[in-house]
């Protein structure tokens, strides 16, 4: 019988019916036809005897051989496999056929067995998942997810296969090459895009598909599109892309204002756009694709109308830390708002005396020589009121200067009133529509709401327009006088602030638009509103539910009573919702956009803004062709908006039309057309806003379930909005396990998976903008001058030289246990030309990366462009180096003389120059040994100098050449002058004691080392060049040996070439360093001597290689509080004198690190405490133009150390086809191959890649065959 788990039911038989089984084996023995009837039905694990199990196997058997299925030839296979005996003789199928009348009802026992299978199977998974439930260490999620995957495998009828015989899979192939071959079926599921099919064979059965393009049409700003940065400033989008760098506001989950890096800088060429327009006058330029965030989500401007209210912000409190003296605070607020700038010098006209007074003691203190050259710098003289603005100096101002600046700008031409409604009102007017926004701005740095009005207003004999700023919010007002006020007119002011004491603040415009009431209702659940009323200390009465918006104050105390984070989280929100109140298209103009990870939105001209047909078709036919289910999980668009995209294809009709519902008589036909036959297609749809991984699994097997004919296609839109990752995962290293689970639920359901994506915005910045597979991936990028250290010889690579390879090792960190190990590079890769930064770090190690390479912090993975200077990042503490030695030690030592005192240069006489004898007569005797009889070494003093000639023994006639040039011509260093030498790649495949000798004869020429003088601990111990790359060779070489030697670079300012020194610091270095390279020569030697002795009476007290002091916080004091451990014990326990938490700012040695997770019993601070890893301090990140890219995949570990860095990786898509989008005319509006689009096929597991053309129509969003469109 089977082998099942029924100890739950330990009392009971589980469910069977051998009489059933038996009536079937002996309908199968009695009619050789019965068999084909429950072949399809039962599988012989379906029978409760395992000697029914046998007999049916044997019954299988034969018919599969197309033999009769009879008593005698079943006893006779049965015989043959030795279990004739096992299932009870030729009497027990004697018995059976003497037990069955007939097969009639054969079929019908069938579903009978397989009932009670299942039943069994259902108890079993059911004991397995009470044991699962018990695993407390595993994922809720995890344990959820294979729960619902076993319970699901119950109810399919394939049940799981396990091991299948290769006899049994090539019958099957067999009879599928014979269909195809005769033109009957293609091997996967055709879409009716006939190159498409003819190239892919169809979209096969449990295939990862993706599909990427760019979005048809850019998300895009107009080049003047103001932008407010971190310090202060306010700049254009064009200025930003040029500068390729910006720190700006963005909105983030909890509906408040950070700070946040653009990540990438796009221009989208020149557009469509349109100015839209709000009810506080502010105004964004953008296209018509660009999205706003409305109150039920994003959306794109072409869906929005006038009257649609969207989130602007309702404070920017960001200020500068420039600073300019008060003087020219007030002159500047008096000049613009009443001075002239056009006449030979400035002059004010104000008739209040004392703004007079104050504005003369301004000048006075300023010094009026300097006035009209102090404006001229700020671009002000010469400017016209029409054309006055505030200058850019300003805007990066301390928040109480711009205070003072604003105070006496509204003395001029501000005003402040009670109206005879009560109502106060405060206000500013102009004549340049540029000061107005920029005031208009600036006030809402405060948080004061102003709304800005056109007006026309008389002036002399005619009217001119003007721009007035009126700020009526109770809220504002009380703001403006507490921070900013008006010089000269406290009176008025004092009289509004006496008006709005006397009044209940209210408001009709700082509000919740009406539609959060859905929201309300949501978290409402079974409550009734009088509950809730009650909870939240309102009327029930006067909740007015879904007739009304809310005030901030009522929607809090709504979300507290309900206990709703997020309403609460909307009520306190720094947004305001702003009415549009115009939408006009301006022509076509420059445009363009920024990428912000994470949040995708910024803030431009003080209003929010954000940062798929082609597979919605191949859903369709698929669906209409099959006739099979098609599951649509739409991340980004609503189901409403998929289905209308499908309609206006269907149709043939603008999908503008459709959503502004303009629809003529004629065309009424044709809508109800596409909607029946759309609704006769199996197409569903889930609008489900970020779902996890398991919540798809979850609902693709429920309509797998559901449909008896299966589904046919799961399609995922788009792959860059699923979350469901480790939070601690870098986003390449999530986007890669989403696509390894897409792939695993395509191999479940054994059905095709497309997931739609967006490509890299690097497209951009390239000049041939055909997409490449590398733009799928959403890792950075290394320059090509990079250099791998290769794991299996030791030699250093630059990247470049690796492209296209795969197989080799290199060194990675495993960031389980810290330690460097061996990992294998499965791709290598180009990834075009993109901007980059130069990173430098406190010992000198440096490296170019795009903004979006991630390095490793004490705290996780992090982009470039988020690291600041002095945070710290993993370097290598050392690097493994091979055991065999491939060069003889008399090599390594010369090598070591000439490349740092010798001369090698073509038409010159090889020699070597020393102070010292010793080293002469050693580099003579050296180059003996190397070489022989074929070399004659001679000795010339020449002053205070020895030169070592190096001379042929015999005569260099042509084509002859000195054996020591030929050595060094074979190492690629013959010929290089003093700045220009390097340590050849030979040298790193060396063991460390060969390094360790090589170091110890380069040291002799060039290196320093000198004893500690008085009021110095250690010795200075260095190696000194001209040559940057030799100076890097070093550091690297000494790499090798553990020693983490520092790079300075020494400016001779003019005097010659700047020197670059290697230096060995820290007691522990030293120690290696005299231990292991040691000192050759007399002198050297001599003085290593002294600095032994000295070392050994010096304390070691490193600030160097430490652990960074965040672990205190992060893993010290949570393994205090669970062992109960308070900081003075800790304190105590490590020998140190109580200091409180100041102890938490201090970075940690290792050893005391190792003491410490001794005492809190913490395995990660033991793990760091004896890791691979030096945290080296970030000195500098700096941009250093565009260049070429390249990058690599290391599947297991997803990092590699390149430049002595341990930099994040690649990574590798799991798609087994891959099809990326082009559109020539996006880019070149003239080119002939308009209404084309290019499907290319960048990857293809089982077949061809290549190019296939098909005819988009952009009105329609309507893919056709290329041929077929044009016949039309």
């Amino acid at each position: 019988m089977h082998d099942l788990n029924f100890q739950v039911a330990a009392d009971r038989l589980p469910p069977q019916n051998v009489e059933a089984e038996e009536a079937i084996l002996g309908g199968i023995l009695l009619d050789p036809e019965a068999i084909g009837r429950v072949a399809d039905i039962l599988r012989p694990e379906a029978f409760y005897l395992s000697a029914h199990q046998e007999i049916y196997r044997a019954a299988l058997a034969l018919n599969a051989q197309g033999s009769p299925t009879d008593l005698m030839c079943i006893a006779a296979w049965l015989q043959d496999q030795d279990l004739l005996a096992k299932v009870g003789g030729q009497s027990k199928l004697a018995q059976l056929v003497d037990r069955t009348v007939s097969a009639v009802n054969i079929d019908q026992y069938a579903q009978l067995i397989k009932d009670k299978y299942l039943r069994r199977q259902l108890i079993k998974v059911a004991t397995d998942v009470s044991q699962m439930a018990y695993e407390t260490t595993k994922p809720l999620d995890s344990i959820l997810d294979q729960a619902e995957q076993k319970v699901f495998s119950v109810t399919q009828d394939r049940v799981q296969q396990g091991l299948v015989s290769t006899e049994d899979i090539l019958a099957q192939t067999f009879n599928e090459l014979e269909q195809r071959s005769l033109g009957n079926v293609l091997p996967g599921l055709s879409c009716n895009f006939y190159d498409l099919d003819a190239m892919t064979q169809g979209f096969q059965r449990s295939d990862l598909v993706i599909v990427a393009g760019r979005p048809s049409m850019g998300k895009c700003l107009v080049a003047d599109s103001e932008i407010l940065l971190a310090d202060g400033r306010l700049v254009t989008i064009a200025q930003i892309y040029q500068q390729k760098q910006a720190q700006l506001l963005t909105l983030q989950q909890n509906w408040k204002f950070g700070l946040t890096w653009a990540s990438d800088f796009v221009d989208d060429g020149i557009k469509p756009v349109f100015r839209v327009t709000t009810r506080l006058g502010r105004t964004v330029t953008t296209t018509l694709s660009h999205p706003f965030l409305t109150i039920k989500g994003w959306r794109p401007l072409g869906e929005l109308q006038t009257g649609t209210k969207i989130a602007v912000p309702r404070k920017l409190a960001v200020f500068g830390n420039e600073t300019l003296r008060e003087c020219e605070l007030k002159i500047l607020g008096y000049l613009l708002g009443d001075g002239c700038l056009t006449k030979t010098c400035p002059e004010f006209t104000n008739s209040n005396p004392l703004l007079q007074q104050d504005f003369q003691t301004a000048v006075t203190e300023f010094g009026q020589d300097g006035l009209t050259f102090w404006l001229k710098k700020l671009e002000l003289w010469g400017k016209g009121a029409h054309t006055k603005f505030i200058p850019a100096v300003i805007f990066q101002l301390q928040r109480s200067q711009i205070a003072l600046f604003l105070n006496r700008l509204f003395a001029t031409d501000g005003w402040a009133t009670v109206l005879a409604s009560g109502q106060s009102q405060l206000g500013f007017a102009t004549v340049s529509e540029k000061l107005a926004r920029q005031v208009q701005h600036l006030l809402l740095r405060f948080g004061i709401i102003a709304t800005l009005k056109h007006r026309q207003v008389k002036y002399q004999d005619h009217r001119r327009q003007a721009w007035q700023l009126d700020i009526t919010d109770h809220l504002s007002i009380k703001s403006f006088i507490d921070e900013i006020g008006i010089f000269g007119k406290e009176a008025a002011l004092a009289r509004v602030k006496e008006a709005l004491a006397g009044r209940k603040y209210q408001t009709n415009t700082d509000l919740i638009p009406i539609e959060a009431w859905e929201r309300v209702k949501t978290a409402k659940g079974d409550q009734t509103w009088v509950s809730i009323a009650e909870k939240a200390g309102i009327n029930g009465t006067n909740l007015h539910v879904d007739r009304g918006s809310f005030s901030r104050e009522r929607l809090w105390k709504l979300a507290t009573a309900l206990e709703n984070l997020s309403l609460q989280q909307l009520a306190d929100s720094e947004v305001y919702w702003d009415e549009i109140v115009a939408i006009e298209p301006v022509g076509e103009q420059q445009v363009y956009d920024l990428t912000i990870p994470d949040t995708h939105n910024f803030v431009a001209n003080d209003i929010c803004v954000h940062n798929t047909a082609l597979s919605l078709q191949i859903a369709r036919r698929i669906a209409e062709i099959h006739k099979l289910g098609v599951a649509v999980f739409s991340l980004e668009m609503s189901k409403e908006q998929l289905v209308q995209r499908l309609l206006a294809s269907e149709s043939r009709i603008d999908s503008n039309y459709l959503r502004a519902g303009r629809i003529s008589q004629n065309q009424w036909e044709p809508i109800s057309r596409a909607i029946g036959s759309l609704s006769q297609l199996p197409i569903y749809i889930d609008d489900t806003p970020n779902p996890t991984l398991g919540e798809i699994r979850s609902n693709a097997r429920r309509l797998m379930a559901e449909r008896p004919e299966g589904l046919g296609l799961i399609l995922l839109d788009y792959l860059q909005l699923m979350g469901g990752g480790d939070a601690t995962d870098g986003r390449v290293q999530e986007l890669s396990k989403i696509t390894r689970s897409l792939k695993g639920l395509a191999r479940e359901l054994n059905v095709p998976v497309i997931a739609l994506s967006q490509l890299s915005r690097g497209v951009e910045s390239r000049t041939n903008k055909r997409p490449l597979m590398s733009d799928l991936r959403e890792s950075g990028c290394l320059t090509g001058d990079s250099l791998i250290t290769l794991a299996d010889t030791g030699k250093q690579v630059p990247l470049r030289q690796l492209i296209g390879q795969s197989g080799f090792a290199v060194w990675a960190l495993n960031q389980s246990t810290l330690k460097l190990e061996r990992a294998i590079v499965s791709h290598a890769f180009a990834t075009g030309t993109k901007p980059v930064f130069r990173l430098q770090t406190a010992l000198g190690r440096a490296i170019r990366a795009t903004g979006n390479h991630k390095f490793l912090t004490i705290t996780g993975w992090k982009r470039l462009d988020e690291l600041q200077p002095g945070e710290r990042i993993a370097l290598p503490r050392k690097i493994p180096s091979p055991d065999l030695q491939l060069m003889d030690d008399h090599e390594l030592a010369l090598l070591g003389h000439l490349i740092g005192d010798g001369c090698t240069l073509p038409r010159h006489s090889i020699q070597y120059t020393t102070r010292e004898l010793d080293l002469a007569e050693m580099v003579s005797s050296l180059a003996t040994k190397v070489f022989g009889k074929s070399l004659n070494p001679r000795i010339n003093p020449e002053k205070k100098w020895y030169q070592v000639y190096l001379t042929s023994n015999q005569s260099l006639a042509p084509g002859l050449k000195n054996p020591v040039t030929k050595w060094l011509e074979h190492l690629g260093i013959f010929g290089l002058r003093s700045y220009e030498k390097f340590i050849p790649d030979q040298v790193f495949e060396q063991p460390p004691a060969a390094i360790a000798l090589f170091l110890r004869h380069l040291w002799s020429t060039d290196g320093c080392i000198r004893p500690s003088k008085k009021g110095i601990v250690y010795p200075a111990i260095y190696y000194a060049t001209s040559s940057e790359r030799l100076a890097r060779d070093v550091q690297s070489l000494l790499l090798r040996l553990s020693i983490n030697g520092r790079l300075l670079v020494s400016s001779q300012a003019g005097k010659g070439r700047d020197q670059y020194h290697v230096w060995v610091s820290g007691k522990s270095d030293i120690e290696k360093f005299v231990q292991q390279v040691g000192a050759v020569g007399q002198y050297k030697t001599a003085s290593l001597e002294e600095v032994k002795t000295r070392l050994e009476a010096s304390v070691a007290n490193t600030n160097r290689d430490i652990i960074p002091y965040t672990v205190w916080r992060s893993c010290a004091v949570p393994a205090m509080q669970r062992l109960g451990i308070t900081g003075r014990e800790m304190q105590k326990a490590l020998g140190n004198a109580y200091c409180g938490t100041s102890l938490y700012k201090q970075n940690l040695s290792r050893e005391r690190a190792s003491r410490l997770a001794a005492i809190v019993n913490c395995e990660t601070i033991a793990q760091l405490a004896d890791s691979d890893v030096y945290w080296d301090e970030v000195i500098s990140i700096t941009q250093d133009g565009s260049e070429d890219v390249f990058d690599l995949t290391v599947p297991e570990h997803h990092n590699f150390v390149v430049n002595n860095i341990i930099v994040h990786n690649s990574i590798e898509q799991d798609a087994d086809l891959i099809i990326l989008l082009y559109r020539d005319e996006y880019y070149n509006p003239d080119t002939p191959d308009r209404g084309i689009c290019e499907l290319i096929i960048a990857k293809h597991r089982n077949g061809p890649v290549g190019t296939v053309k098909l005819l988009f129509d952009p009105q329609y969003t309507r893919f056709e065959n290329l041929a077929q469109g044009r016949d039309r």
